[in-house]
């Protein structure tokens, strides 16, 4: 992590071969992006979508992450893909203990 002295940041994370990059300043990045590119050969593949397991939907005001994709895998490994969904097996406010059910 890099801060400048009007407290604008600059997050780097690097992970094997993946590097991604944010920040609070435009200029701080665009800096970093160009610097990184001079000095290493690398592929720019844009806004982040998928990393390590986890999507990501960038929209203009939030960011979505979630890890749909591996819970589908994980179904299809285990033949449940083709399964109806169904509410969770408890009522809400309940809290499970040693001793049983206990109302919250």
């Amino acid at each position: 992590m890099k801060r400048n002295h009007q407290g604008k940041f600059l997050i780097i994370c690097l992970y094997v071969d993946d590097l991604l990059y944010t920040g609070s300043s435009a200029e701080m990045l665009a800096k970093f992006k160009e610097a990184i590119f001079n000095e290493f050969e690398m592929t720019d593949y844009g806004l982040m979508s998928y990393f390590l397991g986890i999507e990501v939907k960038q929209q203009k005001d939030r960011i979505f992450i979630s890890q749909k994709k591996y819970m589908n895998e994980i179904l299809e490994k285990f033949k449940m893909s083709n399964y109806n969904l169904m509410n969770t097996p408890i009522a809400t406010g309940m809290k499970l203990s040693r001793e049983g059910i206990e109302t919250l």
